[in-house]
C-alpha cells in the first residue's frame, strides 16, 4: 500500500473511532509511525486530508454494497447484509465523528450528505426494482416515492430532538426503522424470507 493510502487509511479509522476534532495530525503521525512532514507533503493540511478520508469511506461503502449485491441470491438477502453492515458500522463509528464533522467541517459535511443521499437513493430504487421482479416486493409500490421515504426516515436517525439517543439506542433504533420499513413493503413471500434469514442471524449471535 502506497504511503498516501495507508495515511488516508489510518486516519479515517482514528477520525471515525476518537472523532475529528480531538485526532491532530501528531495524533496521526504518532499512530502511523510515519513522520508528520511526511503527512504535509502530501496534504495541504486537516481538511485536504478529512475530505479524502470521507472519499475513501465512500468508496469503500460502495465497494461493501456492490459485494453484498453480488453474493446475494436475492433482494431479501441483500437487504440482511446491508443491515448487519449498518448496525457493524453504527457500534464501530463514535458519534464525535459525525458531530465534529458537522460542527468544524459544515461544507464537507454538507456536501457528503447531499452525495451519499443522492447515491443512496438510487441504491435503493435498484433494490426496490429488483425485488419487484423477484416477487419479495409488492408490485403495487411507487419506486421513487418509496426510496424518498426510505431515505428520509434513515436520515431521520440522526434528528437527536426526535430520537434522544439515552431514550433510543442506536443499534435498536436503526434495526427498527428498517426492518419496519422491509416488511412494509415485502409481500408474504418476502416477509417469509426475511424472518428466515433474521432467524439464522440471531441464532450466529
Amino acid at each position: 500500500m502506497e504511503v498516501r493510502d495507508r495515511i488516508i487509511e489510518g486516519a479515517g479509522k482514528l477520525f471515525l473511532t476518537e472523532g475529528i476534532r480531538r485526532v491532530t495530525m501528531d495524533y496521526i503521525a504518532k499512530k502511523l509511525a510515519i513522520s508528520k512532514r511526511t503527512i504535509y507533503e502530501m496534504f495541504q493540511d486537516k481538511t485536504e486530508l478529512v475530505k479524502a478520508t470521507l472519499e475513501y469511506l465512500t468508496r469503500k461503502h460502495d465497494e461493501e454494497f456492490n459485494a453484498i449485491q453480488k453474493d446475494a441470491g436475492n433482494v431479501i438477502e441483500v437487504i440482511v447484509g446491508v443491515l448487519q453492515v449498518g448496525v457493524t458500522s453504527i457500534k464501530q463509528v463514535s458519534p464525535l465523528f459525525l458531530d465534529d464533522l458537522e460542527l468544524h467541517y459544515p461544507v464537507l459535511c454538507e456536501e457528503t450528505i447531499v452525495r451519499r443521499r443522492r447515491e443512496s437513493m438510487l441504491n435503493f430504487e435498484l433494490l426496490i426494482t429488483r425485488g419487484i421482479d423477484e416477487g419479495m416486493f409488492r408490485a403495487d409500490l411507487n419506486v421513487r416515492l418509496v426510496a424518498k421515504i426510505f431515505i428520509e426516515q434513515m436520515n431521520a436517525m440522526n434528528n437527536r430532538n426526535v430520537f434522544p439517543p439515552d431514550e433510543y439506542p442506536a443499534v435498536e433504533l436503526f434495526e427498527t426503522l428498517f426492518l419496519n420499513f422491509i416488511r412494509g413493503i415485502s409481500t408474504l413471500e418476502g416477509i417469509r424470507k426475511l424472518d428466515e434469514l433474521l432467524l439464522n442471524r440471531n441464532e450466529l449471535k
